[in-house]
This record gives structure tokens, C-alpha cells and sequence, in this order.
């Protein structure tokens, strides 16, 4: 059973300051993220390709092994 009255809720968002708490952090993780990440991106995606061409090439010999099976 529906009722013919609706409640509305108003909900108002408080702003963080300017300079609170959560920004230095966030200024911080921005600086690190800057410089860092990159070149340790590139490093892990190197790594990610050689392991992945080494797993690939044993999976292929596999393949055909069985094959000839």
C-alpha cells in the first residue's frame, strides 16, 4: 500500500578546508606520484613482458608436443 505524501530529505555536504588534514597527504602522494610511479611502471612492465614471452614459449612448446602426440 502506497501513501500519497513523500518525504524529502535535503542533505548538505560540509566542505574540507582549504588547508585541513587530508591535503597534505594528498599533496604528498600527488608529489611521489609524480616521479616515482613512472619509472617504476616501466620497470614492472618490463619485467611482466619477459615473463610473460618465457611463459609463453614453454606453452607453445607444449602445445606442440602434444600435438604430435
Amino acid at each position: 500500500m502506497t501513501t500519497p505524501f513523500a518525504v524529502t530529505v535535503v542533505r548538505t555536504r560540509k566542505r574540507r578546508p582549504v588547508n585541513g588534514p587530508g591535503t597534505a597527504f594528498r599533496k604528498l602522494q600527488r608529489e611521489y606520484l609524480k616521479d616515482e610511479s613512472i619509472s617504476w611502471f616501466v620497470i614492472e612492465l618490463l619485467l611482466f613482458g619477459l615473463l610473460a614471452a618465457i611463459s609463453a614459449g614453454s606453452l607453445f612448446r607444449a602445445f606442440e608436443a602434444m600435438r604430435s602426440l
